[in-house]
């Protein structure tokens, strides 16, 4: 905020409201979300071994070859009444009757002496999490809440992760990580994660009395081939559920279940993943801009549903709409193609409202975005030299990328690596070029990182328009970093007077723990 006072300057204060309301019993606090090392406060995160004739009955039925019990309390010692002998617990009973603090176990499974798998309870002895180790130093965890509900799933890069905080050379063995109380923290999550793909791929041929022949093939071939690079890219060469898929066709592809999945990605996705959207049907152009024709509308712009006597343009979907959703997907990496039309000011339009008019919080917004638009109206098909494609021009570009067995490979994701994409993009471009599809310049292939750099080589520090005090990039950066002061206000509640509302156990220790790491 700006201060009425002579030398005025800016300040950021930053309220952070932390309420911490319920034990660890998630995949983010136990297995990570803290980081490693000691609880906060005086209170320490450990592993114990459990005893293997100290197994409780719920544990024994599993049957894991180790069992680690996840300690997060107050410093004790090592003496023989409380059940322990060094960092193994030799008599349960005694040992949770003198330090309850047990926040959830960790059960190991072993073939041939080598680690193929990790279990993980929560005090009540459900699982929250599964992790299994992948070669190169990666695990591949999934978490899962109390009705065994996926909730999470990534592959954790602990190897990278070592190297780039200089740990020591131990910790890439994994039973040594595994020994931790805590596997990873959130930043960890977002940055040391090998990236998912996220698509969502729409083809609507039929638009009541018009109808297309290539939109839906296009959508699926999309999807088929994305998933292809994806595997060829060794982040999930032996696992697929890293790619998550979202084909939408005609019926399927309605405004709510385009904006449902949109939703879905937002809440799933991470930091470093990959978003790709695909739109084959009809945009138009209004006075207020682009808009998106979901399969609740026919071609000549009624309600599918006749009994609907609310307007066709409710069920349309605008650009600023979709910006605002793409906006809310945590992925830095992202691809947009549309093949629709008419295109002529689409580019243009797509650019500001993406960037908000503002190059400044463009920039700030960190994304990395790929746009691939016509520059005029979508074609159903395409002429290679002298055959007919039954596929939009854009997607048999994109689609048939090293299908000549003559050029070097290349990968689409490679359009998200600053040093490769232009070769990737001339790929795309030479494919068109040596079909002889068109006599102009049919599509375009957008980087929005290189257009802002670009820019600021051009205009410099010259302002976009923002709203209220007019600041300049470095400005907005340290706004943004929240460099003035800082507050936090922690409030974690173990006690409640309700009826039926048990004590917590770890709410406290919740509230010291964010305490801690924000200190």
């Amino acid at each position: 905020m700006q201060e009425n006072k002579k030398g005025s300057t800016y300040r950021q204060k930053l309220l952070i409201i932390a309420i911490s309301v319920i034990s660890l019993l998630s995949f983010n606090t136990a297995f990570g979300n803290l980081g490693l090392g000691d609880g906060p406060g005086g209170t320490l995160g450990i592993t114990l071994v459990l005893n293997h004739g100290q197994y409780p009955e719920v544990i024994k039925k599993y049957g894991a070859a180790e069992v680690y019990a996840l300690y997060l309390g107050q410093l004790f010692t090592k003496i023989p009444k409380d059940g322990t002998h060094g960092d193994t617990i030799v008599n349960y009973k005694k040992f949770m009757e003198s330090y309850p603090s047990v926040t959830g176990y960790r059960l190991i499974y072993k073939s041939n002496d080598k680690i193929d798998s990790v279990y993980q309870l929560d005090a009540k002895f459900r699982i929250i999490n599964k992790a299994y180790p992948m070669n190169n130093g990666k695990i591949h965890i999934l978490s899962f809440d109390s009705t065994l509900k996926k909730t999470d799933e990534f592959v954790y890069d602990y190897r990278t992760k070592v190297f780039s905080a200089k740990k020591i050379s131990t910790y890439l063995i994994l039973e040594w990580l595994l020994r931790e109380y805590y596997i990873y923290s959130s930043y960890d999550r977002n940055n040391y994660t090998s990236g998912a793909v996220w698509i969502l791929s729409i083809g609507i041929d039929d638009y009541g009395p018009t109808k297309y022949r290539n939109c839906k093939t296009d959508a699926q071939s999309y999807n088929d081939f994305f998933k292809t690079q994806f595997a060829g890219t060794g982040s999930a060469s032996d696992l697929s559920s890293m790619y998550h898929e979202y084909v939408l066709l005609d019926k399927d592809a309605t405004k709510n279940a385009i904006l449902t999945a949109l939703k879905d990605i937002a809440g799933k996705a991470a930091f470093n993943d990959y978003f790709i959207f695909n739109f084959s049907g009809i945009t138009t152009v209004t006075e207020n801009g682009t808009i998106f024709w979901p399969f609740d509308i026919t071609a000549d712009f009624k309600n599918r549903n006749p009994a609907d006597t609310t307007s066709a343009g409710s069920k349309s979907i605008s650009l600023k709409i979709l910006q605002e959703y793409f906006q809310s997907i945590p992925a830095i990496n992202q691809l947009f193609i549309s093949e629709a039309g008419p295109s002529e000011k689409f580019k243009t339009e797509f650019i500001k409202t993406l960037m908000q008019n503002s190059p400044e919080v463009a920039t700030i917004l960190n994304k990395n975005r790929v746009i691939i638009v016509p520059n005029g109206f979508g074609r159903d098909d395409v002429r290679c030299n002298d055959s007919t494609i039954h596929k939009g021009p854009i997607n048999y570009y994109i689609t048939s990328l090293n299908s000549d067995k003559i050029n070097e490979p290349v990968n689409i994701f490679d359009l998200f690596n600053e040093q490769k994409a232009s070769g990737v993009a001339f790929n795309i471009k030479n494919k068109a070029y040596t079909c002889g599809s068109f006599n102009f310049d049919y599509f375009d292939i957008f980087f929005e990182r290189k257009f802002l750099k670009e820019y600021k080589e051009i205009f410099g520090d010259a302002a976009g328009q923002t709203r209220g005090v007019g600041l300049k990039t470095k400005e907005l950066r340290s706004a943004a970093n929240f460099s003035g002061k800082r507050y936090a206000l922690v409030v974690g509640t173990n006690n409640y007077k309700g009826e039926g509302w048990k004590k917590l156990p770890n709410a406290i220790n919740d509230a010291r723990a964010v305490t801690d790491m924000l200190a």
